[in-house]
């Protein structure tokens, strides 16, 4: 994670003015900024989350589809993947591939993050992460 994680380490507060120039139409690129500043708010508490996970390398999550590697390689790859997510500058890519980054679905992610957070549900917190990751790569391919 190299310290301080993927949004402080890009710079914390001045990391929208290191963000590469969106491309495309005046609409596309209006859409897609406002889908940009919602996931870094969004990043902003799985970063946090992260860090409540980093010193627990428990990884209980039996009773779903997914297995314990898989969470372990997910904490590996996330901020790398965020990073490269975050130097797309195609608009359409941010369009198609994450439209569903709306202010109110990342109030409610944010208020579940918190949530798993506060009562220490790190089988929560671990699938969220091994599922983010996997939706962080199909957007990179």
């Amino acid at each position: 994670m190299g310290g301080r994680g993927a949004i402080a380490g890009a710079g914390g507060n001045n990391l929208k003015s290191k963000l590469p120039e969106l491309t495309g139409s005046e609409k596309q690129i209006k859409w897609a900024t406002d889908i940009r500043n919602n996931y870094i708010e969004l990043q902003k508490a799985e970063e946090n989350m992260l860090k409540h996970l980093k010193n627990n390398d428990e990884v209980s999550i039996s009773d779903y589809y997914i297995s314990q590697e898989q969470v372990r390689e997910a904490k590996k790859e996330y901020s790398k993947n965020v990073k490269k997510v975050l130097s797309e500058s195609n608009s359409n890519k941010w369009i198609q591939g994450l439209r569903g980054v709306n202010e109110s679905n990342v109030k409610y992610t944010k208020d579940r993050i918190n949530k798993w957070i506060k009562n220490k549900n790190t089988k929560e917190m671990n699938k969220y992460i091994a599922d983010t990751n996997e939706a962080l790569k199909r957007f990179l391919r």
